[in-house]
């Protein structure tokens, strides 16, 4: 047993210190949590051969783990979860593919493992697990140029009485595959950090980017995991060129609005008058007639043209015409629309003679009888 936990010890230095998140399993053997985090695929060399590094098992303290392993049918294996003290934690046996359950009631925050190994020194795959003293949540941009930097906010929650806060270090990690940064953030309160990254040196592409808490006390060489956030996807796209902003002068405004309003108002009043004065008698005849015909003709014609026309900014201008003549005539010939009004008055007799006439009828009448 002894012998198995240095060589376990050994194998999780070597990976802790390559990827400090994460650790890996062989072609034919695979270990996998329900509760881990993805990151870029790491490959590195072993005293057991090559590893793969994928992700990292992510809980608190009083969680169950699921564990699942991959192995070939017939092969007989130990599914083993190991502390930072190389202290063996729990222990369950496995053939095949195959599943395993462990609660974390006795575990303080830190740094584990779980790994698949055979009943001797031999270690076929391994998992790093985070029991976490703080859950890290961290707010990064979805995209950001390259030869650039991005902000990148951090914030922490206590979770467990076992750590004394502040950490030691909280870091920003982006990487692929291939390349990756790592930048340390600075404290803006208790529990909140930022980081900006630098991203320089990394191409156009997809990167992973997770952020993780560690305490003081050394776990094979560097400080101690004991939190980790959810990686999430960054794209570094091209820088973009500056657009320099163009404004085009504004062409003049072209108004046309011509107006012509022609006022005509033709007036033709003639006025037609007979009559015969009272009291005279025409010679020759009972009555006389005595015509007048007056005729009056006073048309009025009245134009007003107002035209405006504007064909620039400038103001519009008005030019008024006014004609106005005015015609007076008299004739005994009616024009159009003429009113006419005749008057006849008799002429009576005069009243001396009415009374003779009737005296001679009476004195006519008794001289016959």
């Amino acid at each position: 047993m002894a012998s198995t936990r240095v060589c376990l010890g050994v194998f999780l230095a070597v990976c802790l210190l390559t990827v400090p998140v994460s650790i890996g399993q062989t072609a034919d053997y695979r270990i996998s949590t329900e509760e881990s985090v993805d990151i870029p695929d790491r490959t590195i060399e072993t005293k057991w051969g090559e590893q793969t590094v994928t992700d990292i098992g992510k809980y608190q303290t009083g969680d169950y783990v699921s564990v699942t392993t991959n192995a070939p049918s017939d092969k007989e294996y130990t599914v083993r979860i190991i502390n930072s003290e190389q202290e063996l934690m729990h222990s369950n046996p496995g053939v095949g593919d195959d599943e395993s359950r462990f609660e974390l009631d006795r575990y303080d925050p830190g740094t584990y493992a779980v790994a698949i190994m055979n009943g001797s020194e031999e270690v076929y795959a391994v998992q790093p697990l985070v029991v976490a003293g703080y859950t890290v949540d961290q707010h990064a941009p979805e995209s950001a140029e390259s030869d650039g930097q991005m902000e990148v906010s951090v914030e922490l929650t206590k979770v467990s009485n076992d750590v004394s806060p502040p950490p030691a270090t909280v870091e920003v990690v982006v990487g692929d595959d291939t390349d990756s940064v790592r930048t340390t953030a600075t404290k803006q309160s208790d529990l909140t950090y930022t980081a900006t990254v630098d991203l320089s040196s990394l191409s156009t592409g997809d990167y992973r980017v997770y952020s993780t808490v560690r305490r003081d006390n050394e776990v094979f060489g560097e400080k101690e995991l004991i939190g980790l956030s959810d990686s999430q996807q960054l794209s570094v796209v091209a820088e973009q060129p500056s657009t320099p902003s163009t404004t085009e002068p504004q062409s003049p405004t072209e108004t046309e609005s011509p107006t012509a309003t022609p006022t005509t108002t033709p007036t033709t009043t003639p006025t037609t008058s007979e009559s015969a004065p009272n009291g005279q008698q025409p010679a020759g005849g009972d009555s006389a007639d005595e015509d007048t015909d007056a005729t009056t003709s006073s048309p009025a014609d009245s134009t007003t043209e107002q035209v405006t026309d504007t064909t620039s900014t400038e103001p519009p201008q008005n030019t008024t015409a006014t004609t106005m003549p005015t015609q007076t005539a008299s004739s005994t010939a009616p024009s159009t629309a003429v009113q006419t009004t005749t008057t006849e008055t008799p002429v009576l007799p005069d009243i001396s003679l009415l009374i003779l006439f009737v005296s001679l009828t009476l004195l006519a009448r008794r001289a016959t009888n």
